[in-house]
C-alpha cells in the first residue's frame, strides 16, 4: 500500500520532446538552408576578399600596411555599432525584408568597392560595408528559430554555421583564380573584377530570399495543412519565456548570465585568430613565395578552412 501510495503521490514523468517528423524537416532544409547558408556564405566572402585585393590594389591606391590594416578593421566598428539596433529592426519588419534588404545593400557596397580611386573613398565603403551586414546574421538566426523547433534547431544552426569556414575556403581560392584570369580584362585590374563578380552571387540570392522565403511557416505554399499544424504544434511546445520579453529587458537578463560574457570573451579570442589569418594571411603568403602564381596562392591560402571542414564535426 505504501509503494502504491508513493507512486500515486509521485509526479508523472516528463514528456519525450516531439521530434521533427523526417519528411518535414527535409522540406525546411530544402528550402530554407540553401537561402541561409547562401547568404552566410557570401557574407563571409564579401567582408574577407579585400585580403586578396590589396595584392594587386596596394599598387593602384597607395595602400600602405597601416592604412590596409585600418580598411580592415573599420568595417567592424560599424558591424559591431549595428548589431543591437538592427535586431529591434528584425523584431519589428520581421526576418525576411531584413534579410533582403541587408543582402542587397551589402552587395551593392561591395561592388562599388570596384570603383575607388583613393583611400578615403575604401575607408568609407568599407564602413559602410559593416552596417547591413550586421543585420543579416541576427535575421537569420531569427528565422531559423521560427522554423524550426528547439530539438532540431541545433543541426540547423550548426549547418549554417560551416558556412563560415566555407566561405572562406571558396573565398580564398576563387579571389586567386579571379585575380589572376580577370585582370586587365576590359581595362579594368584584376582587384576590380574581383568585387565585381563576388558581389554578384550576394545581390541574387537577395532577390531570391525576398521572392522564396516566406515570413512565417503559416504562408509557405510548399507545405501541407497537416505538415503546418504539425509545425506549428512543435514550435508552440518549445514554450521559450525569453521569447516574451522585450528587446530591452532580454538584453539586460543575458547581460547579468556569467555565461553570456564566458561566451563573448571565448568568441572574442577565437574571431582575433579567425581575422588575423584571413586578412594578413595572403599577405604573408605573398612574401613566402613571391613566385606563386595567384590562382595556386589563393589554393594554398583556402587549405586551413578546407581542413577545418573535414577533419570538424558533422552535425
Amino acid at each position: 500500500m505504501a509503494g502504491s501510495a508513493e507512486l500515486l503521490l509521485s509526479p508523472p514523468p516528463e514528456e519525450a520532446p516531439l521530434s521533427l517528423p523526417a519528411e518535414l524537416r527535409r522540406r525546411l532544409d530544402c528550402r530554407l538552408l540553401p537561402l541561409l547558408s547562401g547568404g552566410y556564405l557570401m557574407s563571409v566572402i564579401d567582408r574577407s576578399n579585400l585580403a586578396y585585393a590589396e595584392l594587386q590594389m596596394r599598387d593602384d591606391l597607395s595602400l600602405s600596411q597601416s592604412s590596409f590594416g585600418l580598411a580592415a578593421g573599420v568595417f567592424f566598428l560599424s558591424y559591431c555599432a549595428a548589431q543591437v539596433p538592427t535586431c529591434a529592426l528584425v523584431s519589428k519588419l520581421g526576418a525576411r525584408r531584413v534579410l533582403a534588404a541587408t543582402m542587397l545593400a551589402w552587395g551593392l557596397c561591395s561592388a562599388a568597392t570596384a570603383l575607388v580611386r583613393t583611400r578615403g573613398q575604401l575607408l568609407l565603403l568599407r564602413f559602410l560595408l559593416g552596417f547591413p551586414e550586421a543585420g543579416f546574421y541576427p535575421a537569420a538566426i531569427l528565422t531559423l528559430s521560427l522554423w524550426y523547433p528547439d530539438t532540431s534547431r541545433s543541426r540547423a544552426s550548426t549547418l549554417f554555421t560551416l558556412c563560415a569556414t566555407l566561405g572562406t575556403s571558396i573565398g580564398a581560392s576563387s579571389s586567386g583564380a579571379l585575380l589572376q584570369s580577370l585582370d586587365g580584362a576590359l581595362g579594368l585590374a584584376g582587384w576590380r573584377w574581383l568585387f565585381l563578380v563576388q558581389a554578384a552571387p550576394t545581390l541574387l540570392i537577395g532577390l531570391l530570399v525576398l521572392g522564396l522565403l516566406p515570413d512565417s511557416p503559416a504562408e509557405a505554399r510548399w507545405l501541407t495543412g497537416e505538415q503546418k499544424k504539425t509545425l506549428a504544434a512543435l514550435l508552440a511546445s518549445d514554450g521559450s519565456a525569453a521569447a516574451s520579453l522585450p528587446l530591452c529587458a532580454a538584453l539586460r537578463a543575458a547581460l547579468r548570465r556569467p555565461h553570456t560574457w564566458l561566451f563573448g570573451a571565448q568568441h572574442f579570442v577565437a574571431a582575433q585568430a579567425f581575422y588575423c589569418l584571413v586578412y594578413f594571411g595572403p599577405t604573408q603568403l605573398r612574401e613566402v613565395l613571391p613566385s606563386l602564381p595567384l590562382s595556386l596562392l589563393g589554393c594554398v591560402g583556402a587549405l586551413p578552412s578546407a581542413v577545418s571542414l573535414l577533419v570538424g564535426p558533422t552535425p
